[in-house]
């Protein structure tokens, strides 16, 4: 008797038996009950060298399984989380997020190959992601505009580049200005 799961199917020849996986599954190994020895458990084509009783060979698969690396741009820029994911194509959808440092802004995800890497929204600093094969994710940023600030302190105008916000105190005779 030769036996699969729904992650595979074996065909069988005189001479040969032949594990053939699904997509997103991969070959592991076969088994065999006592009594029935296999030319080799690991290779998905194999023989059956002895078989002294009637038995049963199982061919063993298991879901492949993809390493994404997520990177930044430019790490001054911002970061990422996590740095490694593991993805299965048929497991639900890993989150990723991106963090970006004060003076910069989160642009866009993209991925190495956009087919084999889906990015549910390419968009947002957080989203999924799903995967037929490894690669890379990264996480654009770009600097945020300078920001100029007028305000009159005493009788002269002013004007002050800034990535943040800017206090201004001025004693005055009514008390101190802000």
């Amino acid at each position: 008797t030769l036996e699969s799961t729904t992650a595979g199917v074996v065909t069988a020849s005189t001479d040969n038996i032949t594990a053939i996986p699904k997509e997103g599954y991969e070959f592991v190994e076969w088994t065999a009950s006592s009594g029935i020895t296999l030319s080799s458990t690991t290779d998905a084509s194999t023989k059956v060298t002895k078989a002294t009783t009637d038995g049963t060979v199982t061919a063993i698969f298991r879901e492949k399984k993809y390493t994404i690396n997520l990177k930044t741009n430019n790490a001054e820029y911002g970061s990422v989380a996590p740095i490694t994911i593991t993805v299965g194509q048929h497991n639900a959808s890993e989150t990723i997020t991106a963090t970006p440092n004060i003076g910069y802004r989160f642009v866009n995800w993209t991925a190495t190959d956009s087919n084999s890497i889906i990015i549910a929204n390419a968009n947002n600093a957080s989203t999924t992601i799903t995967a037929k094969q490894e690669g890379t994710v990264t996480a654009n940023f770009e600097a945020l505009p300078p920001v100029t600030i007028y305000f009159k302190p005493t009788n002269a105008w002013k004007e002050y580049n800034a990535w943040f916000a800017v206090y201004y105190w001025e004693n005055t005779e009514e008390g101190w200005l802000t």
